[in-house]
């Protein structure tokens, strides 16, 4: 309609950085470093809304990810994920929500032969009572990043969520 509103769909950006102090050590103590430090990039939008005038957050909120770090002795060196999340779609299930994304670690070569890993996963949360949710997540690995040669890793993850 002429003269209604745009529709307004918060967003946030955050941009940070850590430096660790102290002596830095691999699990074998082979490869020892004298601190790391690392930044970080963090974003989230919201891409649409279940209704045309929004009272709640139900929708599609998309986000992403990125991260740095100069550790010798940490698993990832840069870090890269993205995705979407699904919030109170099914009308009689207000606080449900479920989504899905991936995440691309570069490995660092100290530690490990491969020099990437991509993960992708998907998870559904049920509103169970109060602030009680039920969450199930599925994460497949097609090539972990461990060493060469390993098969694609799946994993189903179930967790009873209870804040306090």
């Amino acid at each position: 309609m002429a003269g209604d509103r745009p529709e307004r769909k918060p967003g946030s950006l955050a941009v940070g950085g850590w430096r660790q102090t102290g002596t830095l050590s691999t699990d074998d103590g082979l490869i020892k470093q004298d601190g790391a430090e690392g930044a970080y990039v963090v974003g989230t939008q919201q891409l649409w809304y279940r209704d045309a005038h929004p009272i709640n957050d139900a929708g599609v909120t998309g986000f992403f990810q990125f991260g740095w770090n100069d550790g010798k002795t940490l698993p990832f060196n840069y870090y890269l994920g993205a995705g979407l999340t699904a919030r109170g779609l099914v009308r009689h299930r207000p606080e449900d929500s479920f989504g899905g994304g991936m995440a691309w670690g570069w490995l660092n070569p100290n530690l490990y032969a491969n020099n990437s890993e991509l993960m992708f996963q998907t998870y559904y949360q049920a509103h169970v009572s109060g602030q009680t949710h039920l969450q199930t997540t599925l994460t497949y690995i097609p090539r972990p990043g461990q060493e060469p040669g390993l098969d694609a890793a799946w994993a189903v993850t179930q967790e009873i969520i209870m804040p306090f």
